[in-house]
């Protein structure tokens, strides 16, 4: 994961987002009334510590699980040859700033499901070994990261 940020010069970027939360983190912690009870349910304690309920952090804790899967599955996406502008690295950098609904669609035209329109036609040259579609990569790749991001939508 950290070897695809660097390549994809998104290391930098990401490390900023983390200090931001950190710093946001921090804020919301002294401004937090500490003096508070810990409601019956909550998840968390101690002075100057927000609550919440166990519902919204396993909501929470789900939601960050499923965007790593993602970030998992964009590592996994193998190598095709460059085709109008789109290359390896460019679908993967898509998927890892979650923009899985571009992505999957972009997938879909570099690995379809079947050969494509016109593939059966004599051209009179010996056929290249046909092998009936990205089966592979529609099942473990491209419609996985479609689920995970439905699921981080709701």
């Amino acid at each position: 994961m950290a070897t695809a940020l660097e390549e994809l010069r998104l290391g930098d970027p990401a490390r900023a987002v983390f200090r931001r939360l950190k710093a946001d983190d921090l804020a919301l912690r002294a401004a937090w009334p500490s003096d508070l009870p810990i409601p019956p349910g909550a998840i968390g304690g101690g002075p100057g510590v927000p609550r919440m309920s166990d519902r919204l952090f396993a909501l929470h804790a789900l939601r960050l699980c499923l965007i790593h899967r993602i970030w998992l599955l964009a590592v996994e996406v193998p190598d095709f040859s460059p085709r109008h502008g789109l290359t390896r690295e460019g679908l993967v950098q898509r998927l890892l700033r979650l923009d899985v609904e571009g992505a999957v669609a972009l997938l879909d035209q570099v690995f379809p499901i079947a050969d494509p329109p016109g593939a059966e036609l004599d051209f009179a040259e010996p056929p290249a070994p046909r092998h009936g579609g990205y089966g592979r990569e529609q099942e473990e790749i491209i419609r996985r990261c479609a689920s995970c991001s439905a699921w981080c939508g709701r």
